[in-house]
């Protein structure tokens, strides 16, 4: 399942370690996970984000610091 991280706060590099041992503690393989760097109200991203899902096949939405 791919997994779409929407951050306000930190980086891409952050995210990936971080999940890459959250997976590892529980012995199972990291998923493929989407970045976006948010500078906007998800609000108003709405529409674009929709689309990105839609193609990327994104099952879950992380949002940090909304």
């Amino acid at each position: 399942m791919k997994v779409l991280a929407l951050d306000y706060e930190t980086t891409w590099q952050e995210w990936n370690d971080g999940i890459a041992r959250i997976a590892e503690g529980h012995g199972i393989a990291a998923p493929e996970v989407l970045y976006r760097r948010c500078h906007q109200p998800v609000a108003d991203m709405v529409e674009e984000l929709s689309a990105l899902v839609d193609a990327e096949g994104v099952g879950l939405v992380i949002v940090d610091s909304v």
